[in-house]
């Protein structure tokens, strides 16, 4: 990849034949994992927007279990951290 160029003997310059072939071939790939990261990332949005949703729909319909299992996650939290951290 890190190759040297090689120079010319008539013009004492570095030889470029195929290096726009080779940029090219770079460009288009990073093209294309660019499209890709893109759509990764817009799905992964989008299940994230409908797991919120999904989430504060729970929550609006079911307020007194939510706050239940919150204290209770409270409560296991407290204790372990009680006993790692003798606090």
């Amino acid at each position: 990849m890190n190759e040297e160029p090689q120079i010319s003997p008539e013009t004492d310059e570095p030889e470029t034949e195929g290096l726009g072939e080779t940029v090219q071939g770079l460009k288009d790939n990073l093209v294309e994992n660019f499209h890709e990261i893109e759509e990764t990332y817009l799905t992964t949005r989008d299940q994230a927007y409908e797991l919120n949703r999904k989430a504060v729909d729970f929550i609006q319909a079911n307020p007194g279990t939510c706050i239940v299992g919150a204290f209770a996650v409270g409560y296991l939290v407290g204790k372990i951290a009680k006993r790692r951290w003798w606090i």
